[in-house]
């Protein structure tokens, strides 16, 4: 699914210029994107206006950065064993940090993205520590693929936002910042 808005956030910066970066940088990008599959199924490519609503990118908050439906629906077709309650867990684990430094964090999340996590229980086979993956390396066609531009986060502590040209995420996991 493609979503754009044609009365775009720029204003007048890019009208003057005919060599803007949204015309010669960020769309063509997306438009491969597009080519590649990211717009197809349960994929879509999603280009935001400056005036945006947290929820147009699935978000309750600007502060949030994962996109939590696309990551609990990923879970389920991945790991189709996980109780709701595990849902909930297996989220917690990928989204809340204790107060570590930025690159600890990160080590933590690329850990878990790679060598997965376990739940206590499967409920359907009774099997012990049964390992939950965020990512299907193997079966690429059971991960959700989303590319969103002009994807605004809070800056913590200020009023302040960032807003990234494009932000690519496999299974709502912030993955390339461009």
């Amino acid at each position: 699914m493609i979503i754009t808005n044609d009365n775009k956030y720029r204003g007048n910066l890019g009208s003057s210029l005919k060599l803007d970066e949204y015309s010669h940088v960020e769309k063509p990008f997306l438009e491969q994107l597009i080519h590649l599959g990211w717009a197809s199924g349960n994929n879509e490519v999603l280009e935001l206006a400056l005036q945006q609503t947290p929820q147009q990118s699935y978000r309750t908050s600007f502060s949030e950065v994962v996109l939590q439906p696309k990551l609990r629906q990923s879970l389920k077709t991945i790991n189709p064993f996980l109780t709701e309650p595990q849902i909930d867990d297996v989220v917690r684990k990928i989204t809340t940090f204790e107060k570590n430094s930025l690159i600890e964090s990160n080590q933590k999340v690329l850990d878990l993205l790679l060598e997965n996590t376990t739940v206590s229980k499967n409920e359907i086979t009774g099997e012990l520590s049964p390992t939950v993956r965020y990512i299907d390396f193997e079966n690429v066609e059971n991960n959700i693929f989303t590319a969103i531009s002009q994807f605004k986060v809070n800056i913590p502590g200020t009023d302040h936002n960032i807003i990234p040209d494009i932000v690519l995420f496999i299974n709502g996991l912030p993955i390339v910042v461009v």
